[in-house]
């Protein structure tokens, strides 16, 4: 694997990043200067009659919206609440840290690493580790509470 990754490293360690070039005013490619003056002053203009009925219609149309329908259109899945449980307990966590928070906070973040491996990456592995997280999560806080 280390073969396939140092040609790229290679290639990257010699270019110059494309924030570099943008940082000292070259335009990524093109070689050429650009400026970083202040070209003119910067005004607000009115708004037409016109124009300020079609902002209101707008902005009347966005508050009929629905907000977030992927809450109410989607299945809850194991990932949404391992997500949601890893959040909360990594803020729980303060000295000392309760069992539960810190035993189910470490477990998903081992999963996290191995997901960062490439590994237990397809749709079944994915539920299968979080189903597994929080057992061993029980167990775990389980036995650190008991010491």
């Amino acid at each position: 694997m280390l073969h396939l990754v140092r040609p790229v490293l290679k290639q990257l360690h010699h270019e110059a990043p494309v924030w570099a070039e943008e940082l000292h005013g070259v335009e990524a490619g093109a070689g050429t200067h650009r400026s970083t003056e202040q070209r003119g002053r910067l005004s607000t203009q009115k708004i037409s009659a016109e124009a300020s009925h079609s902002y209101d219609l707008v902005a009347a149309q966005r508050l009929k919206r629905p907000l977030s329908p992927h809450l109410s259109i989607y299945r809850p899945q194991i990932t949404w609440y391992a997500s949601t449980l890893n959040r909360i307990a990594g803020s729980i966590l303060s000295p000392p840290p309760p069992p539960a928070p810190f035993a189910f906070h470490s477990w998903n973040g081992v999963r996290h690493l191995v997901w960062d491996l490439g590994w237990q990456m397809r749709h079944v592995q994915v539920m299968r580790t979080g189903w597994a997280v929080v057992g061993l999560s029980l167990v775990s806080s389980v036995l650190l509470a008991a010491m």
